[in-house]
């Protein structure tokens, strides 16, 4: 969803507060932006070197033609030694706070508050993290997650509820019913298809089997090359018909009945395992958790076959009552082509 979110006027570009900036954004330059509760706009902004973070607050002082940049860090380095960001989103972690997660070459994340202190750094796969996403846990008995689309098709869930006892500090509860305490992820592979490079939820999706069935379940609509675009779900005799988030946590009962996953010894801290500087001044050893199960397949259910398109970018349709409307997505190729699917 498109949202203007300054008026015409000065651009901002060359907003005297703003020094960062003043020099246009480049092509592979990556930025990220989302409103805070206070009305504010909160910007992230990676140079083209891909080690550079730049943090800004656009505050609205009376209307948006007057507002002020605030420059929180400029160019704070978050990698080196040949790792770059490739990814960044901003999420909503509480009612009144925003995070920004940001994804490293090496499959490193960290999190970032607005005003730049690192609240935590992690490795689930060592490789590259193409894009973020938020699941915002609409879908009836599924939980809020973070989406992490790796290269080669790996997709990592990481519960919401998890990084917030982390970031938070507060009590995980370990129970035969739920995983252990710190961060609580599944990993996912999308099969059947080849490159991809973008990849969204989509919450019920119906069975091509039987089109007089109205059973759906959960779903992943990858974007790429050959094919164009795929639907991913569970195979039919699989035990991943369940909600691919909404049970993420109990799919490894059994797993943490024997083994709490983030302990050394006989320590069972939740934070035994991460870390609290930039994931990209950290090699992928320092970051990396320990395996929560073994990765579930997601082999292709549909696809859209054009062999001249290459897929760059898919957006969901937002706002969308998962009861009564149809799921859509909007898509764009690398040669500027959009194009409206519905990808239930």
């Amino acid at each position: 969803m498109l949202e203007t979110v300054h008026r015409p006027g000065p651009p901002l570009a060359v907003l005297p507060d703003s020094n960062d900036f003043a020099d246009a954004a480049g092509p592979a330059d990556l930025i990220a932006a989302t409103q805070l509760p206070d009305g504010s706009v909160a910007m992230a902004r990676c140079l083209g070197t891909g080690q550079h973070l730049s943090l800004f607050l656009l505050h609205r002082v009376s209307g948006w033609n007057t507002g002020t940049v605030e420059t929180v860090e400029a160019k704070k380095q978050v990698a080196s030694s040949g790792i770059e960001v490739t990814a960044m989103k901003w999420f909503q972690i509480s009612d009144r706070e925003h995070l920004l997660c940001v994804g490293f070459s090496h499959g490193g994340v960290s999190i970032f508050t607005p005003r730049g202190a690192v609240c935590l750094s992690f490795l689930i796969e060592k490789k590259p993290v193409l894009r973020i996403r938020t699941d915002d846990g609409s879908t009836e008995g599924s939980q809020q997650g973070l989406l992490l689309l790796h290269e080669g098709g790996v997709l990592a869930i990481v519960e919401l509820d998890s990084l917030r006892s982390v970031v938070y500090g507060s009590p995980v509860v370990v129970s035969e019913e739920g995983g252990g305490a710190g961060v609580r992820f599944r990993v996912y592979e999308l099969r059947g298809r080849a490159e991809i490079q973008d990849a969204c939820w989509v919450d019920k999706v119906q069975q091509l089997e039987d089109v007089f069935s109205m059973d759906t379940k959960m779903g992943v609509a990858a974007l790429g090359t050959r094919p164009f675009l795929s639907l991913h779900t569970p195979a039919a005799d699989a035990a991943s018909s369940r909600s691919l988030i909404g049970t993420a946590a109990s799919a490894l009962t059994s797993y943490a009945k024997s083994f709490l996953p983030f302990r050394r010894g006989n320590n069972s801290d939740p934070l035994a395992f991460v870390q609290f500087r930039p994931a990209g001044a950290l090699r992928a050893s320092e970051l990396q958790l320990p395996p929560q199960g073994p990765p579930e397949e997601l082999p292709v259910a549909a696809k859209f076959i054009d062999p001249t398109r290459t897929g760059d970018r898919l957006e969901p349709a937002p706002h969308r009552h998962p009861t009564t409307s149809t799921a859509l997505a909007v898509t764009c190729d690398a040669f500027g082509r959009v194009g409206l699917f519905c990808i239930e």
